[in-house]
């Protein structure tokens, strides 16, 4: 295909956009992204400055999304926020988009709310002047439902953080069943910001990216009535505890362990929220059967009793006493196997029987 000709009848009433920018950064960043970038170059000159909530309007977004905006482009280092009292964004200054600028990279942890000006880049003189928007700060209590939507919490501008943390920690962009999981979390079943963090940190950092897996463990929190950070790090410290009682009852307390091992046992105790004694029980009817140490055949029997209901020793006993009333009374003769020398119908004379008659005949 032939080039194209592009010809210019612009008027002068126009917003400048660095070239670099175009080259370096649309192809990566999210559309939505691009356009809240715009507007602010659209309006860095007004003298009434804008606010969130006009930006909002301007794109047909919601105010969650310009923040979100806001806060990626920061993290590119091409603006910086600034902040006023009670943690409101206050300005946001436009950074040079130089040549010598690195190529995106996902963060591989969410930068301070409150920004730092030690970036390299050389500032434009003219920065864009926020007023206050009609955010809430976070602390208006939680909805009472017991089951929250993301379009519930719209406007909650300590939510809209803690899906921006969780984007950067998972390095992808959360999904809506993702964000309505938060919003149960967060406003249906009041877990609190920094809990909330910490679960993502947490989670992130034992290699476990799911948001459905992160559910799961803040369950299982919340039935244990974990309500803060210190004890979610004290039921941290006692889980790995369990882990090496599981270790130590399969005769490995000498080594750590492997990361299928710790994956299985994170299930047990996380997914299918059993106690110590119940897994140790696995633990001790693996060894009695197999005469080794195995995982699998664990794993086997705690699936099993998590299908059946299983929460305590005695649902065991009732397990066990409804199988063995399953099985037919008695034991049947075993069934005589055919081979070369045994493959032919036997003979069923009563040897006694004959004795007498051969007794008579004398």
């Amino acid at each position: 295909m032939s080039a194209l000709t592009i010809q210019n009848h612009l008027q002068y009433n126009t917003t400048m956009v660095s070239n670099d920018f175009i080259d370096r950064y649309i192809a990566e960043a999210s559309g939505e992204f691009v356009k809240v970038y715009l507007c602010l170059l659209r309006h860095q000159t007004d003298p009434a400055g804008v606010s969130i909530s006009m930006l909002a309007d301007c794109l047909n977004h919601t105010e969650k999304d310009v923040i979100r905006a806001l806060k990626y482009w920061e993290k590119m280092q091409l603006i910086r926020l600034t902040y006023g009292d009670g943690k409101q964004l206050s300005g946001i200054t436009l950074l040079d988009v130089s040549p010598e600028s690195e190529s995106i990279q996902p963060a591989s942890a969410p930068p301070a709310t409150q920004s730092s000006p030690s970036s390299t880049r050389p500032e434009q003189e003219a920065a864009v002047s926020l007023m206050a928007p009609s955010v809430p700060d976070g602390s208006q209590p939680a909805p009472p439902a017991p089951s929250v939507s993301i379009d519930q919490l719209k406007g909650d501008e300590e939510f809209s953080q803690l899906l921006y943390i969780a984007e950067q920690y998972i390095g992808a962009t959360l999904s809506r069943r993702d964000c309505d999981i938060f919003a149960n979390l967060y406003g249906g079943l009041h877990m609190s910001f920094e809990l909330l963090e910490y679960l993502i940190e947490s989670c992130v950092s034992a290699g476990h990216m799911s948001v459905r897996y992160m559910e799961a463990v803040a369950l299982n929190w919340h039935k244990s009535q974990i309500t803060t950070v210190e004890k979610a790090k004290a039921y941290s410290a006692m889980y790995r505890k369990d882990e090496y009682a599981v270790l130590k009852a399969f005769g490995l307390s000498s080594r750590n362990p492997g990361a299928a091992e710790h994956t299985m046992m994170d299930k047990w105790f996380s997914e299918y929220g059993f106690s110590l004694d119940i897994v140790l029980e696995a633990c001790n009817r693996t060894i009695a059967a197999t005469h080794k140490p195995s995982f699998d055949y664990a794993n086997k029997i705690l699936a099993e009793w998590y299908k059946k209901g299983v929460k305590s020793q005695n649902d065991i006993k009732a397990a066990d006493e409804k199988r063995r009333a399953a099985k037919p009374e008695g034991k049947t003769a075993p069934v005589s196997k055919s081979n070369k020398f045994h493959n032919f119908e036997q003979r069923t004379y009563d040897y006694d029987a004959l004795l007498q008659q051969i007794n008579a005949n004398q």
